[in-house]
């Protein structure tokens, strides 16, 4: 299922698990039909930095599994996953 409102999913997560961050830092692919295991998930790319509130911290990439329409889990970006994603900001400042 296309996870439509994935925007306000992802928003809702990092709300969610402030330890990752402020959502209005984290920029986003639009979803993609990927291949997780040995199933098709809806995908989003995502780009963070690690540690929250440290200007030095770590930039993270992330993929979001989206499970009917919903944000399922975050894990680390494996190196084809996210390559050629284009990224905008989840959140308007």
């Amino acid at each position: 299922m296309f996870p439509a409102d994935y925007k306000s999913e992802l928003s809702l997560f990092f709300f969610r698990n402030p330890e990752l961050g402020d959502a209005k830092d984290v920029l986003i692919s639009d979803p993609a039909l990927k291949p997780i295991g040995s199933v098709n998930r809806y995908v989003v790319c995502v780009r963070f930095k690690g540690t929250a509130g440290s200007p030095s911290a770590v930039t993270k990439d992330k993929i979001a599994i989206f499970f009917y329409g919903s944000v399922n889990q975050l894990i680390d970006a494996g190196r084809d996953q996210c390559a050629g994603a284009a990224y905008a900001p989840l959140a308007t400042r």
